[in-house]
């Protein structure tokens, strides 16, 4: 099968954007894992389901652009594409994302965490008020069922001495 250079390039520069976008996520991931501090398990996982996806996307875009035929100039756009990104572009990004989810934290996250302890004032009062009628119906049925009891008996004296 003749290949022509210009789609040998195509497929090039997108192993190279490919290659890249993996580095991105795993920017993504690595930036997840130093917010919320992940277990060795949680750790392994996240490493797998990388490794899984970055392959999955890697043959998939092998089978959409290359008719599923891998060539090593393939591997050599995607690592070339990560090492260019780890290179280049991680800090930046890093430093991005860090901005976003301070930005995000600040104006939405506090902000809503305000709105919601607000608005549990009235629900934490409700709650407390229908607890305390659930102690007094409580109450009165304890009450009831004394009497009724105390009925019960009665009622089987009489009936003794009848």
């Amino acid at each position: 099968m003749e290949v022509s250079s210009s789609h040998q390039i195509y497929v090039f520069s997108l192993s190279v954007i490919l290659g890249m976008a993996c580095g991105a996520f795993f920017d993504v991931q690595r930036f997840l894992r130093k917010i919320s501090s992940a277990g060795t398990v949680r750790t392994t996982l996240e490493d797998i389901l990388f490794a899984i996806l970055c392959v999955s996307i890697m043959l998939g875009s092998s089978f959409m652009i290359n008719n599923g035929e891998i060539r090593y100039y393939q591997i050599m756009g995607a690592v070339s594409g990560m090492l260019f990104y780890a290179a280049l572009l991680s800090r930046t990004f890093l430093k991005i994302l860090a901005f976003i989810f301070r930005v995000t934290v600040n104006l939405v996250v506090k902000p809503l965490i305000k709105i919601i302890r607000l608005l549990m004032i009235p629900v934490k009062k409700i709650v407390a008020f229908l607890k305390r009628r659930m102690a007094r119906i409580k109450n009165k049925l304890k009450g009831v069922k004394r009497s009724v009891k105390k009925r019960k008996k009665l009622i089987k004296k009489r009936i003794k001495m009848l």
